[in-house]
């Protein structure tokens, strides 16, 4: 650009005297970023748009800003606005300067997450945002390592297809998993393809949705003993272990499961009214209610404090540390053994577990005329599914304490049958 005379128009701007759309500020000093600039300059172009003035800011002479650069920018936008195309103000030019900015980071963050695979996504993102119980925790990652791992652990989600979880199903069948627990595992992928989606590492469904509402699992246990049976059990696990027989005792006399039994510390045990308080059970926390059996059974145990658990057992696990075991004993198991109670029973459905004992105590109180609501009430079952007559329908604590008396009565009979009839064998003899 020529020399030309420098014009001071009113007040502080200045102007080239050919250089129409062009004027800047002058500073004598100027603080920026702490360090004083001196004779600095602030260049603005102003042009008509739409038939009205507009001035905008360019930038600083420090901050390499000059007067060619502004009337070039001047030059630039006055085409636009005369061909009606591109940007035609500073303003929209930065606009579109940062749409074009953020749309090359999205598209960086994006390919990031492109890459990202199953298995790191698992270990960095959905383990540390998951609040379950940590058995349910260690239950996922036993799945995930056996069975979800060696198959899409390796893939990123872009590249993981139906045909892979199709696979999953196929290894499992092979291996001789229950339908339930494949279709446990395969939900737990459908969890985590839900989080990642919703955090952006995924962009589809997941590709097994419509083939997972194929999965019916059909794990029902069916097999229950009776009262002469479970007796015969019990004096045979009580020769094995004391604790073994106590928990076998809730077990079927107040249809408690082997988490809930573990969970079971002194405060929750009140002898004086023969009930126990259940916390966070599976379907929430309920009043379980003894027989005169466990009330004696409790009465006979040495009281630990109010928060100490009542049934562990310690290992050590690392020097000056110990973790407590809460799980059944594999003495159970041979106590079945010993009286053949599994003999020739192939179908697990059919085999007698420790949460049998549980069907046990709700098929002997429906044998001994309770009805179908109290069994429900006092088994700990949740009412939401039920029929919506069942709303209506309220057992007190009363009633229910009536029925465990009649389960009682129901028991001690059957146990009087079997000594006669062991006193009749032994005089016939």
């Amino acid at each position: 650009m020529k020399k030309s005379a420098v014009i001071k128009g009113k007040g502080k701007y200045f102007s080239l005297k050919d250089a129409p759309g062009l004027r800047w500020i002058e500073h004598p000093t100027r603080l920026c970023g702490g360090v004083v600039k001196e004779k600095d300059q602030y260049f603005y172009i102003y042009y008509s748009l739409n038939g009205k003035r507009r001035e905008e800011g360019c930038g600083w002479a420090s901050e390499g800003m000059t007067a060619k650069k502004a009337l070039k920018e001047l030059a630039v936008i006055k085409d636009h606005i005369r061909l009606g195309e591109g940007y035609q103000s500073l303003k929209e030019k930065r606009a579109i300067e940062q749409k074009r900015r953020d749309a090359e980071e999205a598209a960086a963050a994006k390919a990031s997450k492109d890459l990202i695979s199953f298995a790191q996504y698992w270990e960095k993102h959905y383990l540390p945002a998951q609040v379950k119980k940590p058995k349910v925790i260690d239950t996922e990652k036993s799945y995930f390592k056996k069975w979800l791992d060696p198959v899409i652990g390796s893939l990123p989600f872009n590249k993981i297809t139906i045909l892979h979880f199709q696979k999953i199903r196929k290894d499992m069948i092979e291996e001789g998993k229950a339908m339930r627990t494949i279709q446990y595992v395969l939900a737990q992928s459908r969890q985590v393809w839900n989080q990642a989606r919703i955090s952006g590492y995924a962009y589809t469904d997941w590709p097994f949705k419509t083939e997972m509402k194929k999965i019916k699992p059909d794990n029902a246990r069916m097999r229950f003993l009776s009262p002469q049976q479970l007796f015969d059990l019990l004096a045979n696990l009580k020769d094995r272990s004391q604790q073994l027989h106590d928990i076998s005792l809730l077990g079927w006399q107040c249809g408690l499961r082997a988490g809930e039994i573990f969970a079971l510390r002194w405060s929750n045990v009140n002898t004086e009214e023969g009930i126990l308080n259940i916390l966070d059970a599976k379907a929430g926390s309920r009043t379980a209610y003894m027989t005169t059996q466990v009330r004696e059974m409790f009465k006979g145990m040495k009281a630990g404090k109010p928060e100490d658990l009542i049934f562990r057992k310690k290992y050590r696990v690392k020097e000056g540390s110990e973790e407590i075991k809460m799980e059944v004993s594999n003495s159970f198991d041979r106590g079945l053994v010993d009286l053949h109670i599994n003999d020739g029973i192939t179908d697990r459905r059919e085999k007698f577990v420790f949460h049998s004992l549980r069907h046990c105590y709700a098929s002997h109180l429906i044998a001994a005329g309770i009805s179908l609501q109290l069994v429900k009430r006092l088994m700990g079952h949740s009412t939401r599914s039920g029929n919506i007559t069942e709303r209506y329908i309220h057992a007190d604590k009363n009633m229910l304490q009536e029925a465990v008396k009649r389960f009682e009565e129901y028991i001690k009979v059957k146990e009087k049958r079997k000594q006669e009839s062991k006193f009749i064998q032994i005089t016939n003899a």
